[in-house]
């Protein structure tokens, strides 16, 4: 696909990726059977960015994969770019503001979706506009992709849906999980060929009138607190918009004891965050409703965890 897409051909890649996880499939091998090289990043490269920055550099690396995350730690490390590399980014929701950054320093930048069952990447969207952001892209090659309502339904342009995968990547199943693949591993009614199957993803996503999906949540990440229905990424987005703030992440978590019933009374929102680079310590950021547009009672976290 993305030689076909991006004409990558003799390219060495970076491998950053311990080899437990899936997406390490993709660093080791695709290289190598597409006549590429692979550079195996050392512990100290993973650890620290500046090393990993000088590797880059060095290795005259042209292309890496990697999470929102690593990219955004390693810009903020002082990591300036390089024109010949070509970059995917995945993992994690991609920010129009990081997809800005990434696309000034590099040669290409692809935002990629897919989950472990479909073998690592479903789809993909070549990054030219920073207003395509949520644009997780079209299928990748030898891949099929569904967005269907509860009832299995193929629901139009615009209206969300659960996102379902086949094609030549799907697994076949958990290992000694049958009730598991059953119930994730759902029949193809859409498929000529019989015996085929789809990956229900619980990811929530429809199509654009552009042709490529728009990736909107998980379906289970909303949230009942003492009868509010809350969507803790509206939060999140909130507190990011703090000037003092960098990254966060919201929960909810019960205050009892393990064997206590969950009720709504211990139950709080609790909020954790890292400083923006500018700020050096915590003690000096105060997160108040107005500061991060959390005007409802029932949105305030009760406490925060830096």
């Amino acid at each position: 696909f993305f030689q076909a897409e991006d004409g990558i051909r003799d390219y060495k890649v970076t491998g950053v990726q311990t080899c437990a996880l899936p997406i390490s499939v993709l660093e080791f091998f695709v290289p190598l059977l597409c006549g590429g090289s692979v550079d195996l990043a050392s512990s100290q490269a993973n650890s620290d960015p500046s090393v990993l920055i000088a590797r880059l550099g060095n290795e005259r690396i042209t292309w890496m994969q990697s999470t929102p995350s690593r990219w955004k730690m390693l810009i903020e490390s002082g990591w300036k770019g390089s024109s010949r590399l070509k970059l995917l980014c995945g993992g994690e929701s991609l920010s129009s503001d990081l997809a800005d950054k990434l696309q000034r320093r590099s040669d290409t930048c692809w935002n990629v979706y897919g989950p472990t069952e479909t073998t690592i990447w479903s789809t993909a969207n070549r990054l030219s506009d920073v207003r395509g952001n949520g644009s997780i892209g079209r299928p990748i090659s030898n891949t099929q992709v569904q967005v269907l309502d509860r009832n299995g339904g193929l629901q139009p342009i615009g209206v969300p849906g659960e996102l379902y995968i086949g094609g030549a990547g799907l697994a076949r199943g958990y290992l000694d999980r049958p009730d598991l693949t059953e119930e994730r591993f759902v029949p193809n009614p859409f498929s000529q060929e019989g015996g085929t199957k789809l990956y229900r993803t619980g990811d929530l996503c429809r199509w654009r009138t552009d042709g490529t999906l728009e990736y909107l949540s998980r379906i289970d990440n909303q949230v009942k607190l003492r009868g509010y229905r809350i969507e803790l990424g509206e939060i999140e987005a909130a507190l990011q918009s703090h000037s003092a703030i960098g990254q966060a992440a919201v929960i909810v978590r019960n205050d009892g004891q393990a064997d206590d019933r969950q009720t709504d009374d211990r139950q709080k929102l609790v909020g954790y965050y890292t400083l923006a680079t500018s700020y050096h310590d915590s003690s000096d950021v105060f997160v108040d409703r107005k500061s991060t547009r959390l005007n409802s009672s029932h949105l305030v976290i009760s406490y925060a965890v830096f």
